[in-house]
Formats: C-alpha cells, structure tokens, sequence
C-alpha cells in the first residue's frame, strides 16, 4: 500500500515537532551547569538555529495539512487554541531566550539556566495543555 503525499507531509511535520522539542530540552541540558561557558554558548546558538529550522518546517508542512483539510480546521476551536499556543511559545522563547543569551555572551547574566529551565517547563505546560485539549475534545 502507496503512502499518500499527505501522509508523507503529516510525517515531516511530527518530525518538526520531535526535533523542536528535543533542541529545547537539550538546551536545558547544556545550561544544567553553571557557568555558562563561550563553548556551551556556542552550542546553544547552534542548537536554537537548529531548532527554529525544524519550527519553520513545522510551520510549512502544518500550514500544507491544514490547507489540505481546510473545511474541518477552520471552524474548530482546538486548531485555534493550539496555533495559538504554537505561537506564544515562539514569541516567548524567541525573546526571552535572545536577550538572556545576549547577556550571557557579554557576561552580564548568569541566570541563564533559570531562564532554559523556565522556557523547558512552559514546553511541557503547552504540550500538557495541548494533550489535555485533545482528550478532552474526544
């Protein structure tokens, strides 16, 4: 049985996700230790570069699957609350994340770990919320 392209663009788009989900948390991971070294710093540029790679894919294949299906996305309240927490999370992450970083590369923070752990714990809260919207929705 032939894979049909939209299943095919479903799978890049988990894939989007795992990878988004997996640079946030090893991030943490990196940040785990003080002090926040040039080395850990580069890593995490890399990582977060790396990182918003696989939102924009993310981004590009849902934007694909929910053109596919248009007539069901459109009216549900679940899409919706999810495309917004998708989208706080960026703003959040994208901000928080650049200044601390910022700080850190000229030595003025040193509560980047504080920040990475926050940013890991408000990942877990959006997925937990998602995953709730979704059985609650069944």
């Amino acid at each position: 049985m032939a894979m049909s392209f939209a299943e095919l663009i479903l799978i890049l788009h988990v894939l989007g996700a795992s990878i988004v989900i997996a640079s946030a948390f090893y991030s943490v991971v990196l940040t785990i230790k003080q002090p926040i070294s040039p080395e850990k710093l580069g890593h995490l540029r890399f990582i977060g570069r790396f990182g918003m790679g696989a939102s924009i894919w993310q981004f590009f294949t849902g934007l694909y699957l929910a053109a596919h299906e248009w007539s069901e996305f459109k009216t549900s309240k679940l899409f919706w609350i999810k495309m917004a927490l998708y989208v706080l999370e960026g703003i959040l992450a994208s901000t928080l994340i650049g200044r601390k970083m910022k700080q850190a590369a000229s030595g003025q923070s040193k509560s980047l770990t504080v920040t990475m752990l926050t940013w890991a714990v408000m990942i877990v809260l959006i997925a937990a919320i998602g995953v709730l919207l979704v059985e609650d929705h069944r």
